[in-house]
């Protein structure tokens, strides 16, 4: 009986596996972990002590942009938008919001999790965000790339494209006022 149990076991295990090693086509980026893309998303982010990651307080996605739902409360500040694509286009875009104000010179540090990890492709930053470190490993660490918007009269930070060095290798941010 002892046999069976741990032969159904494997079985199951293997099967679990089969699934999920099923190969991406050519033609499509390899599986992501997460729900499909919805539209939008909106996730609002505490402040931290400077050298920790900012709490995620809430995360919603919808496949309609004007959903009500996606609105933050009104004390949040509009601190970023991640986009899937270059230029945005098709449509695709995750809002950051800070819950603490806008950038200060300690600012906002984030991981990109689930179906965003390894995707974004362009971004905006809004509030006295003007420096951006995109990383590509969760906690900060590995490769990097730095963005400064310090002569835009926004404060701001504007990115069409993050270029072939870190494209869809993005997996944490940090953003400030400098």
């Amino acid at each position: 009986m002892t046999s069976l149990k741990r032969f159904a076991g494997i079985s199951a295990a293997l099967t679990l596996a089969a699934v999920g090693t099923a190969a991406p086509s050519s033609a499509a980026r390899p599986a992501q972990a997460g729900p499909p893309p919805a539209s939008a998303c909106t996730v609002v982010v505490g402040k931290a002590p400077e050298g920790e990651m900012s709490p995620v307080r809430s995360r919603i996605c919808d496949t309609d942009p004007a959903s009500p739902r996606l609105r933050p409360a009104a004390e949040d500040t509009l601190l970023m938008e991640l986009n899937d694509n270059v230029d945005n286009n098709p449509p695709s875009v995750t809002r950051i919001y800070g819950e603490g104000g806008p950038c200060d010179f300690i600012g906002y540090s984030f991981a990109i999790t689930g179906y965003w990890a390894n995707r974004v492709s362009a971004f905006n930053t809004w509030n006295d965000c003007n420096f951006v470190t995109a990383y590509d490993l969760p906690d900060l660490t590995g490769d990097r790339e730095r963005w400064s918007g310090e002569t835009n009269p926004c404060v701001c930070v504007s990115v069409d494209w993050v270029g072939p060095f870190i494209n869809d290798r993005i997996e944490a941010f940090q953003i400030w006022n400098g």
